[in-house]
């Protein structure tokens, strides 16, 4: 990370900014310190070990009338996509440091936000958006995993499996791209 900072100040145009390494679900600012969050680290809370608490933090630093811009996986519940879909999922989740992979549900957020007071949000599918990617990581995964999978080992390169299941995911919906945005 130390590395990221010095090029992202040395490219960055505004000075004024601070960069800071930090625990997202233990920020080191004061309540209501800003007006947006960003999170610009895509898929933010499929990294995080417990969503809900660094949803909690983000709303405890923003300001009133602030937003918050997510932009994330969700899932289809497991117990409703087939059992090689379910496993593969979770054998990501695991294996790439992604606790919150296999939890963040497709209904997940109109579930917690109004729990935790927010009123004002919209949750948008952005697959259509992302597709081309999703196509273009499928391509390029479909012979390594299908030797891998030859010698059983498909669950052993998660990278490898997520781009494989990703485009099939998509279509029958198990796996979305989404967008969420909370105003506080």
């Amino acid at each position: 990370m130390p590395r990221s900072i010095a090029l992202a100040k040395r490219l960055g145009r505004n000075k004024n900014v601070d960069f800071q390494i930090a625990d997202y679900n233990s920020l080191p600012f004061e309540d209501e310190t800003f007006d947006v969050v960003f999170t610009c680290m895509r898929e933010t809370f499929t990294h995080s070990s417990n969503p809900e608490a660094t949803i909690r933090e983000f709303l405890r630093v923003l300001k009133p009338g602030g937003r918050i811009a997510i932009f994330d996986y969700s899932i289809a519940p497991l117990d409703q996509v087939p059992p090689d879909i379910a496993r593969a999922i979770h054998t990501i989740a695991e294996k790439t440091n992604c606790p919150g992979f296999d939890t963040i549900t497709h209904d997940y957020y109109d579930k917690l936000l109004p729990k935790l007071g927010v009123s004002s949000f919209n949750i948008a599918n952005e697959g259509t958006s992302v597709l081309p990617v999703i196509k273009l990581f499928y391509a390029i995964s479909w012979i390594p995993y299908h030797l891998l999978k030859l010698l059983g080992k498909e669950h052993a390169h998660p990278n490898t499996l997520i781009a494989h299941i990703a485009l099939n995911g998509w279509r029958k919906d198990y796996i979305r791209y989404i967008t969420v945005r909370i105003t506080k």
